[in-house]
């Protein structure tokens, strides 16, 4: 008989993103490969979203978020930011090998959020491969003013 609270994989985006997202949502660009969505189209493998927070001490925290929606494929990714990034902080990373695997009582962190090491950030930009199937949280701090 199963006892306590079990994670389910879901729950991990949503902590990665609560504590970071910042009070702007970021404009992003995004050239990805296609995969074919059916009666929707073509529809990128890619999904990325940007935060930007408040400028404090002259600098502004940024989270970008990747999801790489592929079953089979590893997409490098660049993070580029036009020269305003100053550094990546942390990045945490969510991912599997199987499309259908599940925490469960007997395997409770068959998926959990990991901490990856990125290379540095160079000239504002960061050059990651992203997994199939995972979804990517990148921590930074950027030099302010950025935007409006």
């Amino acid at each position: 008989e199963a006892h306590g609270m079990l994670k389910q994989t879901i729950f991990y985006p949503f902590a990665m993103m609560r504590p970071s997202a910042g009070h702007a949502a970021l404009d992003v660009f995004l050239r990805s490969p296609t995969y074919d969505g059916g009666k929707h189209g073509p529809a990128e493998m890619l999904d990325v979203s940007a935060t930007l927070g408040e400028p404090t001490a002259g600098e502004r925290k940024m989270c970008v978020y990747v999801c790489n929606r592929s079953t089979t494929q590893t997409l490098e990714t660049t993070i580029d930011t036009r020269g305003a990034l100053a550094s990546i902080t942390s990045a945490q990373q969510v991912t599997g090998t199987d499309p259908k695997a599940f925490n469960s009582f007997t395997t409770p962190e068959a998926i959990v959020a990991k901490g990856i090491d990125l290379p540095a950030a160079r000239d504002g930009r960061v050059v990651m491969s992203v997994p199939p199937m995972s979804f990517t949280a990148v921590y930074g701090v950027v030099k302010a003013p950025v935007g409006r």
